[in-house]
């Protein structure tokens, strides 16, 4: 998968686990989920919807609420 190899090449000096992320509109359901790498279970990608018919305070609060 390109995101995981995009992970492993970026800066990491503490080597902390990351989790990317891919976001899509949300079309008819929410979606909310998280693949893991086979080669390193710290490196996980979370592929979510955000709602962007909502006002856009919700929507900055549905972002937010993602890396917060």
């Amino acid at each position: 998968m390109g995101m995981f190899a995009y992970m492993r090449h970026y800066p990491n000096p503490r080597n902390l686990p990351m989790t990317g992320i891919l976001l899509y509109p949300r079309n008819d359901r929410d979606l909310d989920l998280t693949a893991v790498s086979r080669h390193n279970p710290d490196e996980r990608i979370r592929f979510k919807t955000v709602d962007l018919s909502r006002p856009w305070p919700e929507i900055r609060e549905q972002l937010v609420g993602l890396v917060g």
